[in-house]
């Protein structure tokens, strides 16, 4: 970040980019060629989640470019994971709806608080975590 703040601008741009309107984001996706639509996973994973906030929050640290908050960026729109579907690869459609950075960034946050705390008081984990040995652990709905 301290060496290349642009790049890091444009990456937060293009996480957001990839967040579905309920606040979840693609897992990880493949930019579309020759003007296709990209495709990726949707996902119950939660720390993908806390990416963009914790991003965001380093970015404006570092640079103090407070513009990033407002720049408009669009949802992806598809059916939400039903119940007991872990993930989906999919190419989801673009919302005509776009919102500032911030208001994303809110978006995820809030929906890592309402998926819940366990009994230690830690986030719920969902389907996976960065680690990937720990994938699964909250698959139940109770691990943190």
């Amino acid at each position: 970040l301290s060496v290349a703040p642009e790049l890091a601008r444009a990456q937060i741009l293009r996480a957001c980019a990839h967040q579905y309107r309920e606040g979840d984001v693609m897992h990880w996706w493949h930019p579309g060629q020759n003007g296709a639509p990209d495709q990726g996973v949707r996902t119950r994973i939660s720390d993908d989640l806390l990416w963009l906030p914790y991003a965001l929050c380093e970015y404006l640290d570092q640079t103090g470019d407070r513009s990033l908050l407002n720049e408009q960026v669009e949802f992806l729109v598809s059916n939400v994971l039903a119940e007991g579907e872990r993930e989906r690869y999919e190419e989801p459609a673009r919302s005509e709806e776009r919102a500032a950075v911030l208001e994303h960034a809110l978006r995820a946050a809030d929906r890592v608080l309402d998926q819940g705390f366990g009994v230690h008081g830690l986030a719920l984990m969902g389907t996976g975590d960065w680690n990937d040995g720990m994938d699964l652990v909250g698959a139940g709905g109770s691990g943190e």
